[in-house]
């Protein structure tokens, strides 16, 4: 049987992901309209749609 990944990401994950430092994720996260939502203290990225988000970001689309 086949491990689901959860829908969402945390800030921790996405850093990893990306490369970049946790507070360069914080400012995207606050400025840059990333598919993500706070919840409580932590950010919720949602995995499905991030990848196209950092692609066009990297791109400068965004």
């Amino acid at each position: 049987m086949s491990e689901k990944l959860p829908l969402t990401m945390t800030i921790d994950e996405v850093s990893q992901l990306t490369g970049l430092k946790l507070n360069q994720c914080y400012q995207l996260m606050k400025t840059k309209n990333v598919p993500a939502k706070k919840i409580g203290k932590e950010w919720k990225v949602l995995r499905s749609e991030f990848p196209m988000w950092f692609e066009n970001y990297m791109k400068g689309e965004i």
